[in-house]
Parts: structure tokens; C-alpha cells; sequence
């Protein structure tokens, strides 16, 4: 987690996701995600979350804003 975290101190956005489809990338399950500045997320793979991300880039940086957003939509 040592080099994601200085990529998060450095103002990298970090999406966690998954191929897997029988369950939510959760926020608070394998990884404490608020601890380390991380975003979940949850049922969207990873090849939506990208899209989802860049449109979330366009308004904020703020990782508790962008997990909003993969919480909403």
C-alpha cells in the first residue's frame, strides 16, 4: 500500500475495482479506503469506473466527492 499511498499524497485518484461479477468492490472490506484516500467502486466495473472517474476529474479531486459520485451513479 506504500507506494499507492504517496501516489494519493501526490494527487492521484485511486479507484478500486473488480472483474469479478458476483460482488461489490466494497468500501470498507479488504482495504480501510478512507484511511488511505482510496475510492470503491462497489457493482461498476472497471472499465465503466474509468469513465466514471474522468467525468468526476472534471469537477473535483476530493476522493470523498468522487466516492459520492460511484455511490450515486
Amino acid at each position: 500500500m506504500c507506494a499507492f499511498k504517496r501516489l494519493v499524497e501526490n494527487g492521484v485518484a485511486i479507484v478500486r475495482s473488480s472483474r469479478i461479477m458476483t460482488g461489490p468492490t466494497a468500501q470498507w472490506d479488504e482495504v480501510d479506503d478512507d484511511a488511505h484516500g482510496f475510492t470503491a467502486s462497489w457493482f461498476i466495473n472497471p472499465y465503466r469506473a474509468r469513465v466514471l472517474l474522468m467525468l468526476a476529474l472534471t469537477k473535483t479531486n476530493d476522493y470523498k466527492e468522487i466516492q459520492r459520485m460511484f455511490a450515486e451513479y
